[in-house]
């Protein structure tokens, strides 16, 4: 080996305190404090009052704070009203008419003419009528289908756990 380069071997100095244990004491016991901290923040009420007859039991409120808050929530009320009144207008809000159980968002991408993982089949026709084949494979694990429209792209779409719901497309 060479004589001008010697690897340091560490020294023990037995100071317990200068090779990280010091360290990871205090960091453990700052741990354990925030954990206790954590666990009595978590305990405690959300809020004041007692629950009676399975409701919470609030504080009394002035008449005039019982008027604010049943006249706010009867302007939100009319807001959301209004709101929905407006987007039935729309197209989308024209197929979500018609069918109720699918979501706003997927009405407004049907009327962008998005196709997504996750569609249903119901909105595939809805969009393009029936497909001009269906067709159904069982290679041992259940029921994969395979429905295609000839004039459009893209132009098959698959699910392969018969739920009815697109699981890919090409």
């Amino acid at each position: 080996m060479n004589e001008l380069y010697k690897p340091s071997k560490p020294k023990n100095t037995g100071a317990w305190y200068k090779n990280g244990t010091l360290w990871f004491i205090v960091g453990s016991i700052l741990v354990a404090i925030m954990i206790n901290n954590f666990s009595k923040e978590a305990s405690k009420p959300l809020a004041t009052g007692k629950i009676k007859n399975g409701q919470l039991d609030l504080p009394p409120m002035t008449d005039q704070q019982l008027a604010e808050v049943v006249e706010d929530m009867k302007k939100e009320e009319e807001l959301r009203k209004e709101e929905l009144k407006s987007f039935y207008k729309t197209k989308a809000g024209k197929i979500n008419k018609k069918h109720p159980e699918w979501t706003r968002e997927d009405c407004e991408r049907l009327v962008d003419n998005q196709v997504w993982i996750g569609m249903s089949l119901d909105m595939l026709k809805y969009k393009r009528g029936l497909p001009n084949s269906a067709n159904p494979s069982d290679y041992g694990n259940g029921v994969n289908w395979q429905w295609c429209w000839d004039d459009y792209t893209p132009s098959c779409f698959y699910d392969n756990n018969a739920d009815g719901l697109v699981d890919s497309y090409n």
